[in-house]
């Protein structure tokens, strides 16, 4: 319930703050995991095809842009998985999710 004295305006504030740094958090995470592509995927023509698209609730979206790239992307996804939640710790990445 908003009181009438203009409290609303302090409790719009703090959901404001609260999600600006929940946002933030991720972006910083994204950041690191972008920064660490290369060695979280560990194959050099995958790199070719795959980019980090978004971090969100833990799980990682990576685009992916030939059929043939999304099968060993598939194949190997438990070993990236767990590269980059040994790279980037702080990102408690818990899922990858491939899209084309």
């Amino acid at each position: 319930m908003v009181e009438e004295n203009g409290d609303w305006r302090g409790i719009l504030k703090d959901i404001s703050r609260k999600l600006g740094c929940a946002g933030k958090k991720a972006s910083d995470e994204f950041s690191k995991i972008n920064s660490k592509w290369s060695e979280i995927l560990g194959d050099d023509v995958l790199e070719r095809f795959c980019f980090p698209e978004y971090f969100k609730d833990g799980v990682l979206g990576v685009k992916v842009n030939s059929s043939s790239a999304m099968n060993s992307l598939v194949i190997k996804k438990g070993e990236i998985l767990a590269r980059a939640q040994e790279l980037v710790p702080s990102a408690n990445i818990v899922g990858i999710s491939a899209a084309r």
